[in-house]
């Protein structure tokens, strides 16, 4: 909400999409109505990339590496520094602005895959409450935003 809050633009925009959606219907039940809206999809990644649930990823080196002239010896602890990776310039044009629209056209998704792009983690030590977590905000994002005074422009 904080983010909505700070650009009144995409907050009116995505009121307005929740609002539509919500036209007859009497609830935000997320297989209805949430999982349809696409800007608020895009608002959700765009808050995820900025403020990541888990911004350090720790992880146990498996065996000796070395990488970028650093070694990295067998067992040692590494934190990923997700925040990092998802603010990099060299994977986001103004990484730290606001933009969800910049999902539109950029194929991520919060699976893994894309290692620019990690919320949640990565392979087998993802978290295992993503789809939960994401209904969840989606849903309740969505409810706020339904009931909220319309917002300045």
């Amino acid at each position: 909400m904080v983010e909505l809050l700070r650009h009144p633009r995409t907050m009116a925009e995505v009121q307005a999409e929740v609002r539509q959606a919500m036209k007859g219907n009497s609830s935000f039940e997320q297989n209805n109505v949430v999982s349809n809206m696409k800007y608020l999809k895009l608002v959700d990644k765009e808050i995820l990339r900025l403020h990541p649930p888990g911004p350090m990823i720790p992880r146990s080196s498996n065996e000796k590496h070395l990488i970028n002239g650093y070694t990295i010896l067998d067992g040692a602890m590494v934190l990923v520094n997700v925040r990092a990776m998802q603010r990099d310039p060299r994977n986001w044009k103004d990484p730290k602005k606001f933009e969800p629209e910049r999902f539109e056209d950029k194929a991520v998704d919060f699976t893994g895959g894309d290692f620019e792009y990690l919320p949640f983690g990565t392979g087998k030590r993802m978290c295992p409450r993503m789809t939960f977590n994401l209904a969840t905000v989606e849903s309740a994002l969505a409810q706020m935003l339904h009931e909220t005074e319309k917002s300045p422009d």
